[in-house]
């Protein structure tokens, strides 16, 4: 079935909103945008969710470790709006899915990420945003370029 979007209505929850390895299907609820709260392990795991990324999620800029978007059937592009959760310290990957466009610019305001950058395997094409390559210096687990198109026209 699909995600519920009454998860949308835990306004008040701090941490794990963790679904892994399950059969949700269709659309990720722009609803998960109210949990702005939301400081720890926000993880859509090996889903069948199959759709576009909600500029939405890029409200949860409370987020500090674990924002999770992997191995799921999503397409589009990597909304602008993921460079608001620049408190982010550890684990930001939105990879294995078939995501197009180019890494935002925007990523670059993850500057306090210090593990975990993975944006591999997916259909990113175009230069590595000189913002986002300056988080490389010092990060533990950097896979971005790792199958994607990098440094090929869009």
């Amino acid at each position: 079935g699909e995600l519920p979007t009454e998860l949308g209505n835990l306004v008040r929850m701090r941490s794990y909103l963790a679904l892994y390895s399950n059969s949700f299907t269709g659309a990720i609820p722009t609803e998960l945008g109210k949990l702005s709260k939301l400081e720890y392990d926000f993880s859509l795991f090996r889903t069948d969710l199959s759709s576009c990324i909600p500029t939405e999620l890029g409200r949860l800029s409370q987020m500090e470790y674990g924002f999770s978007l992997t191995s799921d059937r999503l397409v589009s592009s990597i909304p602008t709006q993921f460079g608001n959760m620049d408190k982010m310290t550890q684990y930001f990957t939105v990879d294995v899915n078939s995501l197009t466009g180019a890494i935002p610019t925007e990523l670059g305001r993850l500057r306090k990420l210090t593990q975990g950058l993975s944006l591999y395997s997916n259909l990113l094409c175009s230069d590595m945003p000189t913002q986002v390559e300056a988080l490389s210096a010092g990060m533990a687990e950097w896979w971005v370029a790792t199958g994607n198109l990098i440094g090929s026209k869009c």
